[in-house]
């Protein structure tokens, strides 16, 4: 079988031999992260104007695809309403991307990619080590959002779920054990923010709290506008907040990704992977309370040292 630019390598072809993951550089992943992809994307040419929007999944990735686009379009609500938003902000690391029409593609998505017009928006879930090396060499932007880790599990326990391309989970508490361990696509939680966390000083990144964007979106907005380099007026700066609120989103086929989910034979209507519920403290109704003293115990020796912490209640 071939990626879909006739590089297919031995790896790539055990790789869409499962719907499951496989394991590079350390890091579980799913197959549509084929091994030559992300070969190639360690020399990827990143140019000085792109912005990488990078998260761990389930941090509010759709959302922020969504913000910064309709930031970089000077808050024209009409430039982005019919263009999916993972043909606006495309995933760097997917072998199966996504048209305009949100049809599928055959070729890897960094191939597309290298062809946009500037400047890029890039969506990526990878960490940092594997990330193409001219981002640090050139210093591109990069907006990373981070998102407290019982809410997060909580959300990708659901999309492990309703995701066909990953090994279904029957147990709650079976994922639990799994995401404290790191033993889940894209790693370790802890690893992924702290990496980025650590670069918060630096003038080329942006580090952003999920929950702080849930409690003031219009002043994310503006700064994650002015990060941008986008001097954007109030009224614009409200209206994007308003478009990229949550209720504007459940009711919004583009960011719900009604295209893709329609390609997953999930009913996005119903249950959007994409789009769930975004609320704070959700985990809450799912959590047991060992489970709950037990991620708190390891929550407190991720943190220790590293000055970052969330705001919710352990």
């Amino acid at each position: 079988m071939s990626n879909g630019n006739d590089t297919a390598t031995a790896e790539d072809n055990k790789c869409l031999d499962k719907t499951d993951t496989h394991v590079y550089g350390g890091v579980k992943l799913m197959w549509t992260c084929m091994p030559s992809t992300l070969d190639a994307l360690k020399t990827f040419e990143v140019r000085d104007d792109d912005v990488f929007l990078v998260t761990y999944p389930k941090a509010g990735t759709t959302w922020l695809q969504e913000l910064v686009s309709l930031i970089s379009m000077d808050g024209d609500i009409d430039e982005v309403v019919d263009i999916p938003v993972d043909a606006r902000a495309p995933h760097l690391e997917i072998t199966v991307p996504f048209d305009r029409q949100g049809t599928i593609t055959a070729p890897p998505s960094y191939l597309s990619i290298a062809t946009m017009d500037s400047p890029r928006l890039i969506k990526t879930h990878l960490p940092m080590d594997l990330l193409p090396r001219q981002i640090k060499e050139k210093r591109t932007k990069v907006i990373y959002v981070a998102r407290n880790p019982k809410d997060l599990a909580v959300s990708f326990f659901h999309f492990y779920k309703v995701n066909p391309f990953l090994a279904t989970y029957k147990a709650w508490g079976d994922f639990l054990t799994d995401f404290m361990k790191g033993d889940v696509i894209y790693g370790k939680w802890c690893d992924h923010v702290i990496s980025w966390w650590k670069e918060r000083h630096s003038d080329n990144v942006l580090f952003l709290k999920y929950e702080d964007m849930k409690k003031d979106l219009k002043s994310a907005t503006e700064e994650i506008s002015l990060f941008m380099g986008k001097e954007l007026d109030q009224s614009t700066i409200s209206r994007i907040a308003e478009h990229c609120s949550f209720d504007s989103m459940k009711k919004n086929p583009m960011t719900l990704k009604t295209y893709l989910c329609a390609a997953m034979d999930i009913d996005a209507d119903k249950e959007s992977p994409f789009v769930r519920k975004g609320k704070v403290g959700g985990w809450k109704d799912q959590f047991t309370v060992a489970q709950n003293e037990a991620l708190n115990r390891l929550y407190r020796r991720w943190m220790h040292g590293t000055g970052l912490d969330f705001d919710f209640e352990i």
